[in-house]
């Protein structure tokens, strides 16, 4: 049940920067609502439309909190903490 209240009481935002095609997410996990996630890894999935994926072309990079993760994996694995975490993805 932590798990769930922590995943509701997530602060996602983003930003899109088409120029260098890159799409930023960050989430921020609350330290008093999302204090389960201090302990352990949260896994988010990424999807993307079918027009961004055209537009854009397909995925180069994804990084989260700088550093690489292996292959394209869209099942993002947050490292366990509070607090701001950054995932970048790069077409």
């Amino acid at each position: 049940m932590n798990e769930f209240i922590g995943y509701l009481h997530a602060s996602n935002s983003s930003s899109w920067n088409i120029k260098d095609g890159k799409l930023l997410l960050n989430v921020d996990y609350d330290p008093h609502y999302c204090q389960d996630f201090e302990g352990h890894e949260t896994t988010w999935n990424l999807e993307f439309s079918d027009w961004l994926l055209q537009e854009m072309g397909p995925l180069s990079t994804i990084m989260v909190d700088g550093k690489k993760i292996a292959g394209n994996d869209l099942k993002i694995q947050i490292p366990r903490g509070t607090g701001s975490h950054r995932i970048e993805v790069s077409f």
